[in-house]
């Protein structure tokens, strides 16, 4: 049975595939933390964020994340939120939960047809399917959603309502079943901010030569040109001053399951960074070209290393790197170095203040194919043992026996009170351990549903809508009335 539960972790990991989000425009004081067990970090833009990634908004600032089916999630003032669940299913299927857990929060896009994107805030949830435009809020004792163009779909634990454009709905979080839909939606200091950012992220003339690549997308118009090459077709130009090389402003950061992962530092620093390769070219300079694959990938570069220091530089269109040989840019422009010292541990490469840039580095340095990895930091590993949802804890002898309930969220077996559950997706199903009181416990196995389910719930006609009359049968013709004789 341990086999089992071992197997149906690996078959999760296959199924579920690794997503990024990009931290997009930061203004004023905004914090990332990319994993629960890492501290809290001043927020950079162009910064992976992955599931479980929060971010956090003080006094006057403001953060928007872009997803990457294109998708937009802003933060006001004050507000903080999480990357609850993004991952792309065996499928194809995205699954993208994102959860405002205090302030106020903007949303913008849609969810293809066979997507699920759910937006929650305590005490309720929100479904988005078509292109839609809305805000949430959160309070002390209640929680708001303001559908500000197209409808969402509000679900809490007493309710289920389409809110239509220009309603804004209250819920309160202490009685599940009060709420009040209001015909008009109250106006404030950062909707104006957020419409702003819309209508910019709406004039993308690069998405068309992109097609896939739906994020970082209108950052290429504002700073480059797109050229007609007859090498690598259409290829982006960055506008950058002479003697400016790719993979030079910015620092790697390490991220588990990816490796060092460079943070561009220019403005546009995400989709030539993540997708294609790097050209220089003798009378254009340097150029992007997409590629046709669009995977995300974490800076295709060459690594040099050396006793307390490490170079790279970019690889070109096309060229397979195994660490053997000289790479094709390499005699062409100058690697960057920084400071590197594997026995500490170190999680990030800046290569920011560094001046001791060898003048023949093949001297004192060698060709690698990549940086070793790092070893797991002690809170990650605690974090993932104990307290991360959607972890199977395997049992010591004896193993435990696994039953299927009946299809929905299954009914406790005892009611007396237990650890929190913890839960595994795997294709969309959550094995559930939960031990009660008797000397073996037997965990149960329950159905996840990407939609939410919810019980006692009452379905309710939007406000606009009036509920269908029954036409009501004609009265029988009366009968003559026969005069007395």
């Amino acid at each position: 049975m341990r086999g089992i539960a071992l197997w149906l972790l690996v078959s999760a990991g296959l199924c579920a595939q690794t997503r990024y989000a990009r931290l997009g425009e930061v203004a004023g004081s905004v914090e990332a933390r990319i994993h629960p067990s890492e501290a809290w970090k001043p927020a950079l833009r162009n910064t992976p964020l992955r599931e479980s990634s929060s971010l956090r908004t003080g006094s006057a600032s403001h953060v928007e994340i872009e997803l990457d089916e294109g998708s937009v999630f802003r933060l006001a003032e004050n507000s903080s939120c999480e990357l609850s669940d993004y991952t792309r299913l065996s499928t194809g299927q995205r699954i993208t939960h994102v959860t405002l857990d205090s302030g106020v929060a903007y949303f913008s896009g849609e969810s293809s047809w066979r997507d699920a994107l759910i937006l929650s805030m305590p005490g309720a949830q929100v479904s988005i399917r078509r292109g839609s435009r809305v805000r949430l809020e959160t309070g002390f004792d209640a929680s708001q959603l303001a559908v500000l163009e197209g409808e969402a779909r509000l679900s809490s634990a007493a309710i289920e309502l389409d809110v239509p454009e220009g309603k804004m709905l209250r819920l309160d979080v202490t009685r599940s079943d009060r709420f009040r839909l209001t015909p008009e939606i109250s106006q404030l200091d950062s909707d104006t901010w957020s419409l702003t950012r819309d209508k910019l992220l709406a004039g993308d003339a690069s998405r068309n030569r992109l097609p896939g690549l739906r994020y970082g997308v209108r950052d290429l118009d504002a700073n480059g040109e797109w050229i007609d090459t007859a090498e690598f077709g259409m290829a982006w130009k960055p506008k950058v001053n002479e003697g400016w090389a790719p993979f030079r402003d910015g620092k790697w950061q390490w991220y588990e399951g990816l490796g060092f992962t460079w943070i561009g530092g220019e403005s546009w620093g995400w989709l030539p960074y993540h997708y294609g390769r790097w050209m220089l070219q003798p009378s254009q300079g340097w150029i992007w070209a997409p590629g046709a694959r669009h995977a995300f990938e974490p800076g295709e570069v060459y690594w040099l290393r050396g006793p307390g220091l490490v170079g790279w530089g970019p690889l070109a269109p096309g060229e397979v790197w195994t660490g053997a040989g000289t790479p094709t840019l390499y005699l062409k422009t100058v690697s960057t170095f920084a400071r590197y010292a594997p026995g500490a541990d170190a999680r990030e490469i800046d290569p920011t203040g560094f001046t001791a840039t060898p003048r023949d580095p093949l001297a004192v340095a060698a060709f690698l194919e990549s940086l070793p990895s790092l070893r797991i930091s002690r809170e990650r590993l605690e974090f993932e043992a104990t307290d991360r949802p959607g972890v199977i804890r395997l049992s010591p002898s004896p193993p435990p026996a696994w039953r299927q309930p009946e299809r929905g969220w299954s009914e406790p077996v005892s009611q007396a009170p237990r650890p929190p559950v913890q839960r595994q997706v795997v294709q969309q199903t959550i094995f559930v351990a939960q031990p009660s009181p008797a000397p073996e416990p037997e965990p149960i196995v329950e159905t996840y549903y990407v939609a939410p389910i919810y019980t006692g719930i009452i379905v309710m006609n939007p406000p606009e809508k009036k509920p269908t009359q029954k036409k009501k049968k004609p009265d029988a013709p009366a009968q003559p009335i026969e005069p007395a004789k």
